[in-house]
This record gives structure tokens, C-alpha cells and sequence, in this order.
């Protein structure tokens, strides 16, 4: 069992020295109802009071957790995750119990936000032999504090694409792999080109996405969605209860009925 404590947020979610003015001006110009004699004791909690447009209560809420148990340090994380950005948790809770995994490669874990990280971590916790392997392209800061010592996760510094490159030419697969990274049209179509050659299963975040202004080709992650799903006869798309901008694709080679009208896994 793991107990949540003030110093434990503190230690993971709080603000550095140097940031806790800037969390003043963030809860002043883009906080939800904010409280005016709570701004002081918000700023505290940095990578907390960023998501508070998500849940306005965030900090409240975590603050009255202190002294709850949870069944594992990761389970607490993931918790935490949940509050930050729940409408997404929720589409990736869904997904990992469609798909059980054991193993997970996370293309783009978010800088310091590593949502799906954190849920991620305390699922395969509970699995038989898990691994899970996070590619990003910037370096991780408090998020590696986190994390760094869970002995099932590994992360590499790298390009996607080149990760993926790097992976199929040792062989490796995968039980599901995760993309949300630069959401350009392009890099989005590689990046599904090549994880369907290690895994049955591919997730993809903001899957509505049209593009960035500076892509050479607009479209985003919605059109390479839409093109390669044309392209690959052989995959489809599962219907999610919570799938709002998650999307789960799945071959369709092996596919059996789990029991919910419309849904299929492995």
C-alpha cells in the first residue's frame, strides 16, 4: 500500500522555486473561477493548477486525499492523471482493458504532462512480465522524476519514427503502441505504417487533429487516420464508449468477440 502525502505532491506536482510566480499569473490569467484567496496556496502545485480548466477542484481534491492509501505509488499517479485531463483517461482506461497488454510502446509521452504514462505504469503494473518502453523527442524533467525508478519502463530520446525504425530492425513487438506526438499528416502516416509491422493494436491521441499551420501537407492526425485506415483493408477501427479524439485501431486477422455488442479484441 502506498500513502498519499503532502510532500509526495509537493515533491511531483508542485512548482519549483522559480516557478511558483509564474503559477500566480497562469491561475490569474487562465484559471476557472479561481478562488481569489486560493491563488496563493494553488501556485504551489505547478503541474496541478495547469489542468485546472479540466477539473476546476483539482487541487482541493488532491489535497483531501492526503493520508489516503492507494494500492501502489503508480496507482496514486495514475489518480492524479486522471484528475489532470479526465476525458482522455478515461478513453485510455477503455482501451487498455479492451486490449489487456502486457507490453506498451508510448510514442510521445507530453513533456511534463505524461498522462497516459502514469495510467499506463499502473495498469501494467498489475500484468504478468510487463514492459513498457516511452519515446519522446525532448528530454524528460520531472516526468523521469517520477518515473525513473518503476523497473518495467524504460525511455529513449529520439524521433518516433527513427525509434520505430530502430525497433522493427531488432524484432521487437508490441501488445499495443501509442502515438501522440507531432500530429502532422505525414509523421502521423509513417509513424502507423511502421508500428502495424509490431503490434495488433495501435492507439492514436487527438485523433482529430487537422494539422499544424507549419505542416508542409495539412490533414493531421485525422486525415493519416482516414488515408491509411483506406489503404490497410486489414484494420479497422473499434468503436470506444469514451473515445472522444482517442482512437484504437485494431487487424482484424484473430479477432474475437469480447461480449460487447460492437466491440471485438484479441
Amino acid at each position: 500500500m502506498f500513502t498519499l502525502t503532502q510532500d509526495w505532491l509537493r515533491r511531483y506536482y508542485g512548482s519549483k522555486d522559480n516557478q511558483k510566480k509564474d503559477a500566480e499569473n497562469w491561475l490569474l490569467r487562465h484559471g476557472k473561477n479561481v478562488p481569489k484567496d486560493k491563488i496563493d496556496a494553488w501556485s504551489y502545485y505547478k503541474h496541478l493548477i495547469e489542468y485546472q480548466p479540466n477539473t476546476p477542484d483539482i487541487v482541493p481534491q488532491c489535497m483531501d486525499a492526503i493520508g489516503t492509501e492507494f494500492r501502489s505509488e503508480l496507482e496514486a499517479h495514475s489518480w492524479v492523471n486522471s484528475l489532470r485531463c479526465p476525458t482522455p483517461a478515461r478513453a485510455y482506461k477503455e482501451v487498455l482493458e479492451l486490449v489487456h497488454p502486457n507490453s506498451i510502446l508510448e510514442l510521445g509521452v507530453g513533456g511534463d504532462s505524461a498522462i497516459s504514462t502514469g495510467i499506463y505504469l499502473a495498469f501494467l503494473e498489475e500484468q504478468k512480465a510487463p514492459r513498457m518502453l516511452s519515446i519522446d523527442y525532448h528530454k524528460l524533467d520531472t516526468v523521469w522524476e517520477r518515473y525513473k525508478d518503476v523497473p518495467f519502463w524504460s525511455f529513449e530520446q529520439k524521433d518516433s519514427v527513427q525509434a520505430l525504425i530502430d525497433l522493427e530492425r531488432m524484432y521487437r513487438d508490441f501488445d499495443l503502441i501509442f502515438i501522440d506526438t507531432i500530429h502532422s499528416y505525414t509523421h502521423t502516416l509513417e509513424e502507423l505504417e511502421k508500428s502495424a509491422k509490431m503490434t495488433f493494436f495501435i492507439c492514436l491521441d487527438d485523433c482529430d487533429f487537422q494539422g499544424n499551420d507549419f505542416d508542409p501537407e495539412p490533414g493531421g492526425v485525422k486525415k493519416a487516420l482516414e488515408v491509411w485506415l483506406e489503404e490497410n483493408k486489414d484494420w479497422q477501427r473499434v468503436d470506444l464508449d469514451y473515445g472522444n479524439n482517442v482512437a484504437l485501431i485494431e487487424k482484424k486477422v484473430g479477432i474475437q468477440s469480447n461480449g460487447k455488442e460492437g466491440k471485438t479484441y484479441y
